[in-house]
């Protein structure tokens, strides 16, 4: 629902009333949709008047029924169509879920940016083909981020949780997709290096719990390579012993 706040993050911008004319006045290159639930369906987010607003009666099942059986698609083509005009690869997360009210889908952001788009969603994304190129879109899901995150303030013994360290735990995200992963369309790796993206998520926020001075072990801090490699060794297992 940003679309209904632009005029206080732009100054002297006047409000706007749809995703659609939003897109138009701050012609910017990312659009990032965050809504959760049937309760943000409200008619001011709406992208287009052919939508049905949570505001209009529904005799079959009331204001909720209406928002869950027919949510809007906030992007619909035509913003996706002045994103691509806005960027040369213009960054589309339609991340609410589930699926029923995300904001576009993979294949549709794909179709009308030409391809160009950089994509992730908050649902479950089956590969296709675009243009000849197979896309392998991967979920956006906490659980790239917030398990090693976690286990990096345990291994640091941390009595502080800082901004920097949610950065820290980003790029590590970021810096475990490989080049095969980008060239698919995915911007997160693999789910089955789970483990090892982890890892390095806790020694990356360990070794910043140290340099800011929030890390309760005492003594100098391990080398990089060796946080990593504690990170490793010391992780739970979740395998067990087949006694059958």
């Amino acid at each position: 629902m940003t679309s209904c706040f632009v005029y206080r993050a732009h100054d002297g911008m006047d409000e706007c009333a749809t995703v659609q004319e939003a897109v138009e006045a701050v012609r910017p290159t990312a659009l990032i949709g965050v809504r959760r639930h049937k309760h943000s369906l409200t008619s001011g987010a709406l992208a287009g008047d052919s939508h049905v607003g949570v505001d209009s009666p529904n005799p079959a099942g009331g204001v909720d029924a209406l928002a869950e059986s027919h949510p809007p698609r906030l992007f619909t083509k035509a913003v996706l169509q002045k994103m691509g005009e806005c960027a040369s690869a213009p960054l589309i997360f339609a991340l609410s879920r589930p699926e029923g009210i995300a904001e576009c889908t993979a294949e549709e952001a794909y179709d009308a940016t030409g391809g160009r788009c950089v994509f992730a969603g908050g649902c479950p994304v089956p590969p296709f083909v675009h243009g000849g190129r197979g896309v392998e879109v991967r979920q956006s899901t906490s659980a790239y981020v917030f398990p090693g995150f976690a286990y990096g303030l345990t291994l640091a013994d941390a009595h502080r949780v800082r901004t920097p360290m949610w950065l820290e735990a980003a790029e590590a995200v970021a810096d475990s997709v490989t080049e095969e992963d980008l060239a698919k369309g995915a911007v997160y790796p693999r789910m089955s290096r789970i483990r090892e993206v982890s890892a390095r998520v806790a020694a990356r926020v360990a070794m910043k719990c140290h340099e800011m001075g929030v890390a309760s072990i005492p003594g100098k801090p391990p080398s990089s390579a060796k946080m990593l490699a504690d990170a490793r060794r010391k992780m739970y297992n979740p395998a067990y012993r087949c006694y059958m």
